[in-house]
Parts: C-alpha cells; sequence; structure tokens
C-alpha cells in the first residue's frame, strides 16, 4: 500500500511541475511576442537614432539589453521590475501638462499608452528576445520607387507638340515634361554640329571632313540614320563604350594598395569589354558572364573571360600572417566584389551593410552576407583559359613528354639507388672533410694569422647576388677595433650596386661600413666584390660579415667566397675562404657525394640520361603553357559565410547560404541554396536573379547610364546609386518606358542608341537662351541640348586623330605612359618624351592604380581604385598649362603643321580651312580666316596649329 501512495505522489509531483515548466514557458513567450510587438517599436521609432552603438550620446546605446543595464553616463537606464526607480521612467514622463519630458527631445513625445508599456516591460523582468539587436530603421522601405516593377506606362498624348516630336516615344515623355514646366525645346542642330556630336558619342573621335562633306550633301530621307548604323558598324565603337564600362567596373591593371604591382595578363578583359560591345551582344548574357561565365553551356573563353570583373579591383597582396589581419584582408577583398556588383548592376550600395541594416535603404545586413556567400569561393589570381579543342590539342602534345620525361627520370632513380646506399653508409665519415660550421646570416667570422693589411677584398664565387648588411675587420690588437668603420677611416668599394629610382643610394657600398643593421648593400650582378681601404696598413687577423643581425628574417648569404688582403694594392694574397665549411643548402653536399660513390660508367651513364632529361624539359618549355589571365580562381571548397557583427571578422554569429537579396523579394523570385550548394552553381544563382526580367533595378539602371553618357546627365543623375541618398528620376516614365524597350529588343543596346540618337530631344541645338536657363540652368528637363567637355581619353586621341599620329591597331597587350620599376614595391615614373608606340587609343593604356599620367590625369581621368560611373569635370590652370606646354602637344602640332602641308600644298589658305574642317568639322568665319592669316605670317604654320589645339572646342560638342 506504502508503495502505490509514493508512486501517485511521485506522478502528481511530476504531473505539477510540468504544469508549471508549461505555464512559464508560455508567459515567457508571451513577454517575448510583447516585447517585439510593443517595446521595440517604441525604441526604433523614438530612441535609437539618437542612442545606438555609432551615435551613442550621453555614451548611451539602446540597442540590446546589456546596453540597457550598463547605461550611459548616468548609469543604468532601467532595473528589471523597477520601473518606478529606473532612469528611463523618468525622462520618458512629462512633470506636468506644462513640463514635457526630458526624452524625447526631436522626436513626437510618447503617449501616456507607450510610457505606460515600456513600465510594463520593465516591471516584468524586461524579458528581450534572444538575438534582437535594435537598429535603426532606415529611411525608405520595399516601397521605395526603384524597387517597384518596371511598368509600362502610358505614352504622353502631348497634342500640342510639333509634329516631329510625336514620332519618337522619348520626344513625347519629354516634351510632356517641358510643357509641365513652361518650358519650348530648342530648334534642331545643323548637320555639321549633328555630325560631330554623333561622332564622339559613337566613337570619341572627330568625323573626317570627307564624312562630314558625304553627310552634309546626302539629301536622301534616311541620311541621319545611315550615319549612325555606319558609325555603330565600326569597331571605333565598342572602344568608346568599352571604355565607359570598364570605368563602371573600376578595371586597372594593377593590384593598388601598397605593392601596386602590374597585372600584365589582365588585358583580355578589356579586349572582351570593347568586342562584346562590337558584337552588341545582350547585356544579360554579358552580366551573365561577368559573374558566372565559367558556368555557362557552351564553355567559350570569349565567354568565361568575363568572370574577371570579379577581380578586376584593388587586392592587398602583402601577406600579412596574423590570422585576423588575414581575414580581414580576406573580407575587404571579398568587399570589393560585393560593392563593384552592387553599384554596377542594381545601383544599391549594399556595402553599406556589411556592419548593420542600412540606415537609409530597406537592405538588411543579411542581404550583404548572402551576396558574400555567392562569392565566397573567388579567390584573386590567375587562371587558365582556353576552349576544350586547345586543352585537348595542349594535353595530346605534353603527355608523350611527360611519359617520357618520368622513363628517364625512372632510370636515373634506378641508376642512383646503389650509389645512395653507398652516400649513406659514408655520410658521417665524409662529412669529416667539412670540419666548419655553415655560413650564418646573423653572423660569420673569418680568422687567420696576424697579416699586415692595407686593402681587403672580398670576392663571392658563386653565380648567385650578394646581400650583405655589415663587413668588418678586425685588428689583431689586445683592445681590437673594426677598422673597416668609416669613423675610423675605412672606405668601401664594390663592383656593382643595385640600382633604386626612388633612392640611388638604396642599396649602395656605404651601408658595409657605417655600423648599422639592417641597411644592405645590394650587388647587381653575380661573382661580385667588395674592396676596404684601412687608414693605414694595420695587423689583422679577421673579418666579419652578416645580413640578418637583427634577426627579422631570413637572407641569403655568399655560399663561395676568397676573402684576400694587399699592402699595396696590386699583389693579392689570400688568407680566407669557404673552403671546409659546411653548406647551407646540403642537397649540394649530397650531390657531391653521390659523384664520389660512383663509377665512372655510372657518372657516364647519369651524365647521358641528364642530357636526356635537359632535352625533354627542354620540349615541355617549348611547348609553354595555355594562356593564364587574370580572371580569379575558384575554390572547389567553399568555406562557410558568417554574419559578422559588426563587421568584425572576430564576432562570427550564424551561417548564412547564399540567397536572392531580401529588398527585392517581393517582385524578384528569390533563389535559395543551401551552404553544401557547390561554388559555381551560387554564382550562376546570383547571375540568373540579377538579369531576371521582373527584377526592377537592373534594366533601368543600364538605360541610366546610356542616357548619361549622351546628355551627360541620367534621368538618375547619380548612375550608382538608385537608394534613397540618390536624386529621384527627373522622368521617371521615360525611364521605365527605355527598361522595357530594353528588354523587348534582347537586351541589345544599340537598339537603345538608334531611339536615342533619332530623337528630337537629341537632335536639338546646344544654343543658350537666357529666360529658358533661368528655369532650368542645367537643362535637366532638355530644353537644349547640353554641351558637353571630352573625357581626357577622347581629348588625346583626338590630338593624335586630327595630327595624323593615331594607331588604330586594336587589342593585345596596352601600352605604356609612365617608366615601371619594381623595388619591394612598384614605383611609376611619368615619361618626359613618348614615342610612337604609344600613339594608340588611350584605352589602350596599361592604366595602374593610384598613378598621374601627363594630360590625362589633369582632365579628369579618374584613380580606378574604385568605381567612377559618372566623370568629374574640373577648370584648372594646370589643364590650361599642360595642353600649352606639353611635349606630347608639342609633337602633336608639329605632325599637323605637317599633315596641313601635305594636304594643302597651295598655301595658307587651304591650310586654315583645312585645319578647321579636321579640328571643328566646319569651315573659318571670315574673321577667323584674317586672324589666323595674321598669325601665320608672322609666327608661321606651327604656332597656329598649336593655338588652334589650344582652344575650347577642340575640347567642346554642343
Amino acid at each position: 500500500m506504502k508503495v502505490v501512495l509514493n508512486k501517485t505522489f511521485m506522478m502528481f509531483k511530476l504531473f505539477f511541475h510540468t504544469l508549471v515548466a508549461t505555464s512559464l514557458f508560455s508567459s515567457a513567450n508571451l513577454k517575448a511576442d510583447f516585447f517585439v510587438e510593443k517595446v521595440v517599436p517604441i525604441i526604433e521609432n523614438h530612441c535609437i537614432r539618437c542612442h545606438n552603438p555609432d551615435n551613442s550620446e550621453g555614451k548611451l546605446s539602446l540597442s540590446n539589453k546589456e546596453a540597457w543595464l550598463k547605461g550611459g553616463r548616468e548609469g543604468a537606464v532601467a532595473h528589471p521590475f523597477k520601473a518606478e526607480t529606473s532612469l528611463i521612467t523618468y525622462v520618458i514622463t512629462p512633470e506636468d501638462e506644462q513640463t514635457p519630458a526630458e526624452m524625447p527631445e526631436e522626436s513626437e513625445p510618447l503617449t501616456e499608452e507607450q510610457v505606460d508599456t515600456l513600465k510594463k516591460w520593465i516591471n516584468d523582468g524586461m524579458v528581450w528576445t534572444e538575438g534582437v539587436v535594435i537598429q535603426q530603421k532606415s529611411k525608405a522601405d520595399k516601397s521605395f520607387w526603384s524597387l517597384q516593377p518596371i511598368q509600362e506606362p502610358e505614352v504622353p498624348n502631348v497634342a500640342s507638340a510639333p509634329r516631329a516630336w510625336k514620332k519618337n516615344n522619348i520626344d513625347r515623355f519629354i516634351y510632356a515634361k517641358l510643357e509641365e514646366k513652361n518650358l519650348t525645346p530648342s530648334i534642331r542642330a545643323d548637320k555639321r554640329a549633328l555630325i560631330r556630336r554623333v561622332s564622339f558619342d559613337l566613337h570619341g573621335l572627330p568625323p573626317s571632313p570627307q564624312m562630314v562633306e558625304n553627310f552634309i550633301h546626302d539629301k536622301s530621307d534616311n541620311a541621319y540614320l545611315k550615319l549612325i548604323d555606319q558609325l555603330l558598324a565600326s569597331p571605333r565603337y565598342g572602344e568608346r563604350w568599352g571604355r565607359h564600362w570598364l570605368d563602371v567596373v573600376r578595371f586597372a591593371e594593377s593590384s593598388g594598395f601598397e605593392r601596386n604591382r602590374i597585372r600584365d595578363n589582365a588585358w583580355p578583359f578589356r579586349d572582351y569589354v570593347i568586342k562584346s560591345f562590337n558584337q552588341d551582344k545582350p547585356f544579360d548574357d554579358f552580366i551573365k558572364e561577368h559573374l558566372a561565365g565559367d558556368q555557362l553551356v557552351p564553355l567559350l573563353p570569349e565567354r568565361e573571360i568575363g568572370t574577371a570583373f570579379l577581380v578586376a579591383g584593388g587586392y592587398d597582396d602583402v601577406g600579412n600572417q596574423d590570422p585576423v589581419a588575414k581575414k580581414q584582408i580576406r573580407a575587404n577583398t571579398l568587399d570589393d566584389i560585393i560593392t563593384a556588383t552592387g553599384s554596377a548592376f542594381l545601383a544599391m550600395s549594399i556595402n553599406c551593410s556589411r556592419c548593420h541594416d542600412h540606415k537609409f535603404d530597406p537592405i538588411e545586413q543579411k542581404d550583404y552576407y548572402r551576396l558574400r556567400a555567392a562569392f565566397e569561393g573567388v579567390q584573386q589570381g590567375s587562371r587558365t583559359i582556353a576552349s576544350v579543342e586547345k586543352k585537348r590539342e595542349h594535353y595530346d602534345k605534353l603527355k608523350p613528354l611527360k611519359e617520357s620525361f618520368k622513363t628517364i627520370k625512372n632510370k636515373l632513380n634506378e641508376l642512383e639507388k646503389e650509389p645512395k646506399t653507398l652516400v649513406k653508409k659514408n655520410r658521417a665519415l665524409w662529412l669529416k672533410d667539412y670540419p666548419r660550421s655553415p655560413i650564418n646570416a646573423e653572423y660569420t667570422e673569418e680568422t687567420f694569422s696576424p697579416i699586415e693589411a692595407k686593402h681587403i677584398r672580398f670576392t663571392v664565387l658563386s653565380l648567385s647576388r650578394v646581400m650583405l648588411e655589415e663587413f668588418e675587420v678586425w685588428s689583431s690588437e689586445p683592445a681590437s677595433k673594426n677598422l673597416a668603420l668609416k669613423k675610423l677611416g675605412g672606405q668601401v668599394q664594390v663592383s656593382s650596386m643595385r640600382y633604386s629610382n626612388d633612392d640611388p643610394e638604396a642599396y649602395g657600398a656605404h651601408h658595409l661600413n657605417d655600423g648599422v643593421y639592417g641597411s644592405f648593400w645590394v650587388s647587381d650582378k653575380s661573382k661580385s666584390f667588395l674592396t676596404v681601404s684601412l687608414k693605414q696598413t694595420t695587423l689583422i687577423n679577421k673579418v666579419v660579415f652578416s645580413n640578418n643581425r637583427t634577426k627579422t628574417k631570413n637572407r641569403s648569404m655568399p655560399q663561395q667566397y676568397n676573402v684576400e688582403i694587399s699592402t699595396d694594392g696590386n699583389t693579392w694574397h689570400k688568407v680566407a675562404s669557404h673552403e671546409g665549411r659546411k653548406p647551407t643548402n646540403m642537397a649540394s653536399l649530397d650531390e657531391s657525394f653521390l659523384k664520389k660513390a660512383m663509377t665512372d660508367n655510372q657518372k657516364n651513364e647519369r651524365s647521358k640520361l641528364k642530357k636526356e632529361l635537359q632535352t625533354v624539359e627542354s620540349q615541355i618549355r617549348k611547348l609553354g603553357s595555355l594562356p593564364t589571365y587574370w580572371a580569379g580562381k575558384f575554390n572547389r571548397e567553399v568555406a562557410n559565410t558568417f554574419l559578422l557583427k559588426g563587421g568584425d571578422v572576430t564576432k562570427e554569429n550564424g551561417i548564412i547560404p547564399p540567397e536572392g537579396l531580401s529588398f527585392l523579394d517581393e517582385n524578384v523570385t528569390p533563389f535559395q541554396l543551401k551552404p553544401q550548394h557547390k561554388e559555381g552553381e551560387r554564382r550562376l544563382a546570383l547571375a540568373n536573379w540579377m538579369v531576371d526580367k521582373t527584377n526592377p533595378l537592373t534594366a533601368r539602371v543600364l538605360v541610366n547610364r546610356i542616357w548619361q553618357y549622351y546628355f551627360g546627365r541620367g534621368i538618375v543623375s547619380t548612375p550608382s546609386d538608385f537608394g534613397y541618398m540618390g536624386t529621384r528620376p527627373s522622368h521617371p516614365e521615360l525611364l521605365d518606358w527605355l527598361a522595357i524597350q530594353l528588354q523587348k529588343n534582347d537586351w541589345k543596346i544599340k537598339a537603345i542608341h538608334r531611339l536615342i540618337m533619332t530623337s528630337e530631344t537629341y537632335l536639338q541645338s546646344s544654343a543658350y537662351n537666357v529666360s529658358k536657363s533661368k528655369m532650368d540652368a542645367d537643362s535637366v528637363y532638355l530644353w537644349r541640348f547640353p554641351p558637353k567637355r571630352l573625357e581626357a581619353e577622347a581629348i588625346r586621341d583626338s590630338l593624335l586623330h586630327v595630327s595624323g599620329l593615331l594607331n588604330l591597331k586594336m587589342y593585345g597587350p596596352g601600352f605604356r605612359l609612365y617608366k615601371y620599376t619594381v623595388d619591394n614595391v612598384a614605383t611609376y615614373y611619368s615619361l618626359d618624351n613618348v614615342d610612337k608606340t604609344t600613339y594608340r587609343r588611350a584605352v589602350y593604356h596599361q592604366t595602374p592604380r593610384s598613378v598621374r599620367l601627363d594630360l590625362m590625369t589633369e582632365y579628369d581621368m579618374p584613380d580606378c581604385s574604385l568605381s567612377k560611373p559618372k566623370r568629374s569635370v574640373t577648370v584648372s590652370p594646370l589643364q590650361a598649362l599642360t595642353h600649352l606646354n606639353h611635349s606630347f602637344v608639342m609633337d602633336v602640332s608639329k605632325s599637323f603643321s605637317a599633315r596641313l602641308i601635305d594636304e594643302a600644298p597651295k598655301g595658307i589658305g587651304d591650310q586654315i580651312l583645312l585645319a578647321y574642317q579636321l579640328l571643328f568639322s566646319r569651315s573659318p568665319e571670315p574673321k577667323e580666316l584674317d586672324l589666323a592669316k595674321d598669325l601665320i605670317r608672322e609666327h608661321g604654320l606651327l604656332v597656329f596649329c598649336r593655338a588652334l589645339l589650344n582652344s575650347n572646342e577642340v575640347i567642346y560638342v554642343d
């Protein structure tokens, strides 16, 4: 009976505890729900703007529970279960109707209900849902204009518009806005102005006089369309528009950062971009190739090279070995890819969500790491890119050579087996022939019997170059001194030294006797020597040399050497050498032992096999390798992506899989991959999501960029920021209409070019109007065609073009307008004079990061360390001085004058006419003609050419 009662009691006890636990669990859930649904919105809307980790007024953050309990200058904000004595109750509760609460100061006061809510939450124990960090709400939400689906707008009727303005729908949108702003369009530009405008817009070069004349005298209805098609069909088009895109994707041909080394195999991406524009490649394919060209079927080299976009940015390649620093460098490298992707294709600053949710746009921090997860396997570097056929052909040629190499190697190994056994048996005995210690980079000395010397010579016998920090000569007296020191009268001469442009004396002989460790003499040749001359003939018995006395880094030391002395500098006597020292590289010693163990027949057979091996190796080298391009590498095993709290690489907070970005998930079908998905699948899923027709950003961003390059300003004037901090579209309906036309034309942009260039909006005169400019000074609403200054590359190319110097060679490695030297870091020096190999189009220049280029930098050519979606336009005295006096402009002037003489030999009148036609696509005004003749008669044709090349009309297009 007792047992039964105990059993019943235990069951009742278990039931009671279960009931209590369930009740508590339910209560905790209710409190958690109350916190998320009631408390968080109050803190989010009224407190967190001022009290967050980035802007902690009063040194107070309210983003998490720990911060509430820690408090700020005034102590803890609240105490659980004690609302009435908590600081927050005091600051949010008004004293009376006339005296408001201390907080909030800049937002609406809390209602009585909100105050009661916070008190209840505190009195209930301040339950804070795990993982919740309160952040300031973004200024924009998912209803922001650029995140809405692209809608085909109704084309305005514009009944009052001139007939010509009703043919092209672009004009209908523009005219409707002009009417709304009480503006009217300008008349059409004349044919000469128009062909010059079109030629620069599509080619970045002025039209030839013959092209101008042909166009002017072509009276057919389709003359202008024929001109556009002719220009679009030219390879010059890809060079011009490819340059625009290279700005957007931050392409340059050096690594940037501290070392800034040139990437000699980066140029194929530039060529790929130019070819893609010339082919009118559908831009959705172009984008997919940028993100996942190696995953597309069929796999072709001309598509695969597009992935160089991912690694086109700068890269810190110093190689910091600190674990945290390595993680940070890796995070920064991936951030460059994320930034470039977000700005180039979506015009959204996704990178601003690296540390927290975006403060202005509805981009979660998780979005940043979802994008990072797609790129987690991307590594900076080069990889082989070749067609399947080329790879097979190379493999078929290489395979028999490798088999031959292996066969010979096996024979060698078999031949050496017995002698190696003998070496192993006798090694200890033979080592006795090397009783001395190996060379020590930190301190190596040679001692000898005291001998009188005035000059001491140290000769390196090996083929390697030498690096020494100090060479010491010690007297044999009891109080021994280093007599080589400069301060004791020692002088040093060397046979050669490495030269640095930064500091000609950086590796000079003076380092050898300055008594300072850590700076070096570095020879420039093998088998070099140094000579120390003492102040007077002295008895010496020791020399010491080193190149790592500070023990900071292992550096190679000379292994074979002689030390000689002389009293007169003519007759030399050897007093020491490397003989008897064990080598630091034991492989060379083992080689000599192996020869010692071999018979003459074995030696002869080994020599024969080695020659055969060298022949095969030579054939393999001659066959070469398949081309490797700076297009990135992809890890098959992809590391997990973690959300980093505050962007701190040491604070990993949960694995993030590759997924679509949440700020577009209401419009674009999201992709959801698991962390175990393969690297290439991640990028391909992202690429397909990026060009999905339901994505409202990609097409809008692209047509806006195209519009900007024609009118100097995009419909959205911040071409890489369609977010809250960007500008709003001046013609939103037109933007959507153009985006839909792009998609209808299979993303081919030549169709968009034709649409824009055949519009009356584009055909307008650029003539200035005072009254209209008062209403719209920048011609945002396009009541006239806005005049534009040419970019740096177009200015340089045009000068070469009109002077007859321009080399139209396409593709391949670029030219340099600098001298490039590499020491520990790369150094770039501007060339005072350039030769004809540099007279190619500027797009083919091998442009490094963070380097000034004469003429180009003055005219605002950007540093491509970052994307430059819109060129700056500045005016400075340096531009005028460079354009007037630079040796490049002088050479162009000479060639220009020679061309005028050659093509217009009848006299200065014809030469002036030709000059104006070449440069300005027009004839000179009568007054201009008279002034030009006077200038030539007084100062010569060369001065006239130089003056004309410096006129504003050369660099401005209207």
